[in-house]
């Protein structure tokens, strides 16, 4: 008998294997280019292009090296640097400086180590003098930041005439702030048309320049020898120099000092609203003739401490009445006289000098 089966024709079994060969050949295919792919991601993994490496440069300069403009070149011979900024508007008349920053302060004294000074800044147009502004004091650091900003009157076309002085100063404790550094800013060397925002070296640190328009006070003596008094009254000043607008408030300030040392120090009340403040304040000192031919007096007017310089009493000008000590020609003829007529007073006026730097 024959087969119930239906046998497959040549040509079927030409196409079955024509289709599995095309499968395998898919399949190697595929494996092949996955593999290809993964090798070529691990090669090109560690390349960087050209692009790619500009832009990692440029993230890693913003990092380590910060623009050039905003690092200070520091000049070793210097007393530090001092970061300001000036800003000018023409429609108010009005200069606005700001005291941004310093670094590398230098302390003036050996014993005085530049991570232990206490500075703040003063700042005031020459030679103006109308107004002085005191920043606060940053402690312990060369590197204080301050970012205050003050604001001067000033017409435009003066300012080829005008000076910016900062002093640096070391706010030491109990004694008067010690000077550590100045800098001195030309204000015509500017169009104050913009913004302007620069570094400068601070220099040695020199005696201010101070105005010569500091006032006038009226001083009465009498010695009576016979009861070793020396009596002193503080009557009346006159045209005294204004440091701030809010600053119209003086007192006086008397040191009795023999061979450098203060023996008695006395002071008069505040008198406030006025730069001609009356006082009529009596103050007596015990001492004997021959004390008066080596000992002074010293007279100084003051602002008392206040807001706007810092909780500081500023000085505004000194008198030296004695032979103890270098006296202007006047001082030393009010001496005089008072020891050669003792049991009289003699009441003068005096102009006021600069108090000096220490």
């Amino acid at each position: 008998m024959g087969s119930s089966e239906n046998p497959v024709p040549l040509w079927g079994t030409i196409m079955i294997g024509i289709a599995g060969g095309l499968f395998l050949l898919c399949c190697v295919v595929l494996i092949c280019k996955n593999c290809c792919c993964k090798r070529k991601d691990q090669y090109t993994s560690g390349r960087i292009g050209y692009k790619d490496v500009n832009a990692q440069q440029d993230t890693i300069d913003s990092k380590v090296q910060p623009e050039l403009e905003s690092v200070p070149i520091f000049n070793e011979d210097s007393f530090g640097r001092l970061q300001f900024a000036l800003e000018y508007d023409k429609h108010v008349e009005e200069l606005e400086v700001t005291v941004i920053q310093a670094t590398r302060l230098r302390g003036t004294a050996t014993h005085l180590l530049d991570s232990l000074l206490n500075c703040f800044v003063r700042v005031y147009i020459s030679p103006d003098f109308k107004r002085i502004f005191d920043t606060d004091v940053v402690h312990m650091t060369s590197s204080p930041v301050y970012s205050k900003t003050f604001i001067f009157k000033l017409p435009y076309e003066s300012r080829h005439k005008k000076t910016l002085v900062f002093g640096i100063y070391h706010d030491a404790f109990l004694v008067e702030p010690v000077k550590v550094g100045q800098l001195r800013v030309p204000l015509g060397a500017y169009d104050l048309a913009h913004r302007v925002e620069e570094w400068h070296d601070i220099h040695r640190p020199e005696e201010e320049e101070k105005d010569t328009n500091l006032g006038e006070i009226c001083i009465s003596l009498r010695y009576v020898p016979t009861s070793r008094r020396l009596t002193v009254v503080v009557l009346e000043a006159k045209g005294l120099k204004e440091l701030h607008k809010e600053s119209k408030e003086y007192y006086v300030k008397l040191s009795f000092v023999l061979k450098k040392k203060t023996l008695r120090r006395r002071k008069t009340t505040s008198k406030q609203s006025t730069c001609n403040p009356y006082y009529n304040e009596s103050f007596v000192f015990d001492a004997s003739l021959d004390v008066l031919q080596e000992a002074y007096l010293k007279v100084v007017v003051a602002v008392p401490r206040s807001s706007p310089f810092g909780g500081r009493s500023v000085p505004v000008g000194c008198l030296t009445l004695g032979a103890g000590a270098k006296a202007s020609t006047s001082a030393s003829n009010h001496w005089s006289e008072v020891l050669g007529n003792v049991g009289r007073p003699f009441v003068h006026w005096h102009t006021l000098l600069p108090v000096a730097s220490k």
